[in-house]
C-alpha cells in the first residue's frame, strides 16, 4: 500500500526549501546591487573632487559672488591662533563681496578668540 501523506509532506518540505533558497538569492542580489550603487557613487564623488582640485571641470572655474549665499571655512588650529591672519582673511572676503562667513576649527581656538577678532572688524556682526 502506498502512503501519499509521506510523499506530500516531502514535496511540501522541498517546496519550502526551494522558496527559502530563492528568497536568500533575491536578498543577496539586492545587497550586491545596493553595495555596487554606493561604491560607484563614492567613486564618482572622489573623481569629481579630484577634477575640481586640478581645474579640469570648467563649471567650478569661477564663482559668482552675487550668487554666493554664505561661505564656510575650516581653519587649521595652528592658523587659528594667528588672529591677524584670520582678520586679514575676513577683510579680504568682505572686500570681494562675501556677506556671510562661518569659520570652523577643530580645537575651538576661534571661539576663544572671537572677541579679539570682532574688535578688529568694525562692521562685523556675530
Amino acid at each position: 500500500m502506498v502512503d501519499f501523506r509521506d510523499g506530500a509532506h516531502k514535496f511540501s518540505h522541498c517546496l519550502v526549501a526551494i522558496g527559502n533558497l530563492g528568497l536568500r538569492l533575491i536578498w543577496y542580489f539586492l545587497q550586491v546591487i545596493v553595495s555596487t550603487w554606493y561604491f560607484v557613487s563614492a567613486m564618482v564623488s572622489l573623481f569629481e573632487s579630484y577634477f575640481i582640485s586640478y581645474g579640469v571641470l570648467k563649471k567650478y572655474k569661477s564663482v559668482h559672488i552675487g550668487k554666493l549665499g554664505s561661505l564656510a571655512i575650516v581653519i587649521e588650529s595652528e592658523d587659528a591662533h594667528q588672529t591677524s591672519k584670520v582678520v586679514k582673511l575676513l577683510q579680504w572676503l568682505d572686500s570681494i563681496g562675501v556677506k556671510y562667513v562661518c569659520l570652523y576649527d577643530m580645537n575651538g581656538v576661534l571661539k576663544k578668540s572671537k572677541e579679539a577678532i570682532f574688535q578688529k572688524l568694525k562692521n562685523a556682526n556675530p
